[in-house]
């Protein structure tokens, strides 16, 4: 399972825990009543349409709502310029932008690709140094949101549009907290650092959408996002949901 969607079981977990014994038994019974039937035949209709590069770390395909449109968001790591001792046995990412942008020499980053024709769309340059991106789509405003972390996954080197790598004080995982870049047109990207000041490597996104099968808690305040993230404790890594409403605030997602 993966580790948000952990995290999301926690957090109902939890919130379930606190309703007394009639509240729990009234809401299975209400969840029974509407939930519908499942067809024992039916199948997912899948369309191959390729595959995603080599030699990359993390990717998030997208819809684009305003050219109706499927994307991919991909955080490119070692370029075959930069420092060895990665230890990847996989090798080094040609297509990387040092190759015609040296300001990208010895760091990670995070892009845009066309899904259908392969083009990139945009390198965004405020990421470089960043890493462990994970984009997610509000269509309420047409929005693009990546959630990254200021792990650079080459380098220690200094990111030529910050924040200063000696902010991390020797402790690389945690550096800087959760950062997002956000986007309307996919061309132009903002730079912003969340109140999330503590994070593992991976982040993401969701729409939270309450409905009679699933109701919002009593015990949460009313949100519509949220945020997952992973947090080390006696250095081991375990994930942990954030309530959007507090944690959110700087996305203007509330």
């Amino acid at each position: 399972m993966a580790p948000c969607c952990r995290s999301l079981l926690l957090l109902l977990a939890t919130a379930l825990s606190r309703q007394s014994p009639t509240a729990r038994a009234a809401s299975s019974a209400e969840a029974a009543s509407v939930r519908p039937q499942r067809n024992p035949h039916w199948e997912p209709l899948w369309t191959d349409q390729g595959s995603y590069d080599a030699v990359m770390c993390e990717g998030t395909p997208f819809w684009w709502p305003k050219d109706q449109k499927m994307y991919l968001m991909e955080c490119v790591c070692r370029g075959p310029l930069d420092r060895r001792g990665w230890g990847s046995e996989y090798g080094y990412y040609w297509g990387h932008a040092e190759l015609w942008l040296p300001e990208y020499t010895n760091h990670s980053y995070i892009r845009i690709r066309d899904m259908e024709s392969g083009d990139i769309v945009s390198n965004i340059s405020t990421s470089i140094g960043f890493g462990f991106g994970a984009a997610f789509v509000d269509y309420d405003h047409e929005m693009l949101w990546i959630s990254a972390t200021a792990n650079d996954r080459d380098s220690s080197a200094p990111r030529p549009y910050g924040p200063p790598t000696d902010h991390c004080n020797g402790s690389h995982w945690e550096c800087n907290g959760v950062w997002v870049f956000n986007s309307s047109d996919l061309m132009t990207f903002t730079r912003s650092q969340t109140d999330v000041k503590w994070s593992g490597p991976n982040t993401d996104i969701g729409r939270v959408y309450p409905s009679l099968d699933h109701p919002t808690p009593p015990n949460l305040p009313p949100h519509r996002y949220v945020m997952a993230v992973r947090i080390r404790i006696s250095d081991r890594y375990r994930c942990a949901c954030v309530r959007a409403r507090a944690r959110l605030r700087l996305l203007n997602l509330t």
